[in-house]
C-alpha cells in the first residue's frame, strides 16, 4: 500500500452514525495506515467538496433527504470514473438496488462492525486505483507477483486455468491465475471483462461493434451479447475521464 495519507469522505445526515462509523474506522485500522475522515451531513455539499478535493473513498448513506445515496454517488461518477464508494444503509433491501453504481462494499447501520471486512477490500481498491495514476502495479498470481505496466498492457486471456497476458511490445506471459481473480485486480485500472475469459483495456480499444471489439493493433475480440452494453458505458466511462 502506498503510504500517503488516505483520505475518506463520509457523508450521512445524522452526525451520530459518522461519529460511530470513525470509532469504527479506529478500530478496524488499529493505527495500521496513515488517513483522515472528512464529514459531511449533506449529499449536495460533498459533491461540491469532492469537486475541488477528491479523496480515495467515500461512505454515502443511501436514506438521505433531499438528495439520496445512489444520486450523490451517480454525480461522484461524472466528476471520477474511479471513486470508490461504500453504501451505509438502515434498509437491507436496497443493497440489491445498489449494484449498478459497483459499489466496493456495505455497511449496516445495525451493525457499524461490517467495517471490519469491508476495509480489506476497501484498501486493495484504493491501492489499485493508486497503483494506475502510477502506470506500474503488482499482479498477484497463484505462486508469485509480475510488475505490469497499464500502459502497455493490453488484454489478459483465460487459457485452461492459466491466464496469458498480453502487452504492447513484450511477450506474452503465462502464468496461473483464475481469470476472475485476474479481474478483482485490474478492473480498477480501466480494463473491461468483454467475455467469460478476455479482460481488455481500454487504453487499447478502437472500435466496438455489435458483435466484437477492435483493438488499436487490430486484434479482433468477440464480445458477449450480455456484456455488450456494459463493455460500451465503460469505454465511455474511460473517454470522459481523459
Amino acid at each position: 500500500m502506498n503510504t500517503d495519507k488516505i483520505k475518506f469522505y463520509v457523508c450521512d445526515d445524522q452526525q451520530e452514525f459518522i461519529d460511530e462509523i470513525k470509532k469504527q474506522m479506529r478500530a478496524v485500522t488499529d493505527g495500521g495506515i496513515n488517513y483522515e475522515i472528512k464529514d459531511f451531513t449533506d449529499g449536495a455539499e460533498l459533491i461540491e467538496y469532492y469537486a475541488q478535493k477528491r479523496a480515495d473513498a467515500v461512505l454515502i448513506d443511501i436514506n438521505m433527504p433531499n438528495m439520496n445515496g445512489f444520486s450523490v454517488a451517480e454525480k461522484l461518477y461524472e466528476l471520477d470514473s474511479d471513486v470508490l464508494i461504500v453504501f451505509v444503509t438502515s434498509h437491507e433491501d436496497m443493497v440489491f438496488r445498489s449494484f449498478e453504481y459497483r459499489p466496493v462494499g456495505f455497511v449496516r447501520k445495525s451493525h457499524p462492525d461490517d467495517l471490519e471486512f469491508v476495509m480489506p477490500r476497501l484498501l486493495n481498491k484504493i491501492d489499485s486505483v493508486r497503483k494506475k495514476h502510477d502506470g506500474r502495479f503488482e499482479f498477484k498470481t497463484n505462486s508469485s507477483s509480475l510488475r505490469l505496466d497499464v500502459n502497455t498492457l493490453m488484454y489478459i486471456e483465460a487459457v485452461g486455468h492459466n491466464i496469458c497476458i498480453k502487452s504492447n511490445g513484450s511477450d506474452d506471459i503465462m502464468t496461473r491465475c483464475r481469470i476472475s481473480d485476474a479481474y478483482d485486480q485490474v478492473y480498477p485500472l480501466h480494463m473491461i471483462r468483454i467475455n467469460s475469459g478476455i479482460i481488455v483495456n481500454c487504453r487499447f480499444i478502437s472500435k466496438i461493434t455489435s458483435r466484437e471489439l477492435v483493438l488499436t493493433d487490430g486484434t479482433r475480440l468477440n464480445v458477449s451479447r450480455s456484456r455488450l452494453d456494459n463493455v460500451r458505458a465503460e469505454f465511455q466511462k474511460y473517454i470522459r475521464s481523459k
